[in-house]
């Protein structure tokens, strides 16, 4: 757990907290590049500077913070919450009631974001949310932080988030392509999500 909202005071060296000490955007996208790159230590550090970024916020003020609207059903988020809770029980992994899943949702679904609005850049297509700025969905954010965590969640998540394509093809190597079996019908004809399912 951290003791402070300054990574330095959290370990990291003089040079790393200069480095790190950017903004929430920038931030977003070192994230997004350190994975995509595969530089594991770049990646440590700024998920690090998020978690400070975050350090004693509720919920609510990170999803703010992050520019997410909150679409999520009190119920569903409290079937989320349990879901997620007891795999991390069963794991032996902490689990912040306080918190829940919202750093998660928030780190996961921003990097999320921003690479489907690298991509449809790439693909010129018409801007994604992320590249225009609106809010992002707190709710798809959730389940896609939940079924990361997890991709058994998937089994009981509604039919939007089986027919979330790139979830699915984020689930399919950790499940060994089992995954597929959640898909929305219309993914299941979909060629190369079948031969990552294959290949996986």
């Amino acid at each position: 757990p951290l003791i402070s909202d300054n990574i330095a005071e959290c370990g990291a060296s003089m040079w790393d907290a200069k480095f790190i000490s950017v903004d929430r955007p920038m931030l977003v996208e070192l994230l997004y590049a350190s994975n995509a790159l595969d530089i594991p230590t770049l990646n440590l550090l700024a998920k690090a500077k998020a978690s400070t970024m975050m350090f004693g916020k509720s919920p609510d003020q990170i999803r703010k913070d992050f520019n997410f609207t909150n679409d999520l059903p009190q119920s569903e988020e409290g079937d989320i919450l349990r879901m997620v809770q007891d795999m991390r029980r069963h794991r032996k992994l902490p689990f912040d009631e306080d918190v829940g899943i919202a750093p998660t949702t928030a780190l996961l679904g921003s990097v999320w974001r921003l690479a489907e609005a690298h991509s449809a850049s790439e693909e010129r297509q018409p801007p994604t949310p992320a590249a225009v700025g609106e809010r992002g969905s707190w709710r798809q954010g959730s389940w896609r932080a939940a079924v990361v965590e997890d991709w058994r969640q998937l089994e009981h998540a509604p039919p939007e988030v089986c027919a979330d394509r790139e979830l699915l093809l984020a689930a399919l190597a950790p499940s060994q392509g089992v995954a597929l079996r959640w898909a929305a019908p219309e993914l299941r004809g979909d060629r190369n999500l079948v031969l990552a399912a294959v290949a996986a």
